[in-house]
C-alpha cells in the first residue's frame, strides 16, 4: 500500500484539470472550424456574404468593403493624396453613405443590396483609414 501525499494529490488534480481544459479547447476549435465557411462571423447571414465555389467568406459584404476600403485609404493617405486641411470634411462626406444605409436598413426596414453594403463599407473604410487624431 502506498501512501498518498498532498503533493502527489495536487499534481494529479493539476493533470486532470489540464486534460479537461485541453479537451474543451479542442472541442471549441473543432466547432469553430466546422462553422467557418458556412456563414459570416459578423452577422451570421449567409445571403449577405461573398461566396466562391460554395465557400462562404468569414466577413459579410459590408465588413469586407470596410477592410478593403481601409487598405486603399491607408495606401492613399501614405501617398499624400490627402492633406490635413480638408481631411475632416473628407471623412464626414465619406461616412454619410454608411450611416444612411444603416439607418435606412434598420430604422425604415428597407433591405439594402450587397453591392450597396460593399460600397458604403468601402467608403467608410477609406474614411476611417484617413482619420488621424491630433
Amino acid at each position: 500500500m502506498t501512501k498518498a501525499t498532498p503533493e502527489g494529490l495536487i499534481i494529479d488534480i493539476g493533470n486532470q484539470i489540464r486534460t479537461l481544459v485541453k479537451k474543451e479547447m479542442m472541442k471549441f476549435i473543432k466547432g469553430l472550424f466546422s462553422y467557418i465557411g458556412r456563414s459570416p462571423l459578423c452577422n451570421k447571414n449567409r445571403t449577405r456574404a461573398p461566396k466562391i465555389l460554395g465557400f462562404c467568406f468569414i466577413l459579410c459584404w459590408r465588413c469586407s468593403g470596410l477592410i478593403i476600403g481601409g487598405a486603399v485609404g491607408g495606401f492613399l493617405y501614405n501617398l499624400g493624396v490627402m492633406n490635413y486641411k480638408n481631411s475632416i470634411l473628407f471623412i464626414i462626406v465619406l461616412s454619410i453613405p454608411f450611416f444612411l444605409d444603416v439607418f435606412i436598413q434598420f430604422i425604415l426596414k428597407n433591405e439594402s443590396t450587397n453591392v450597396r453594403r460593399f460600397l458604403t463599407g468601402a467608403l467608410f473604410g477609406i474614411a476611417l483609414a484617413n482619420f488621424r487624431p491630433i
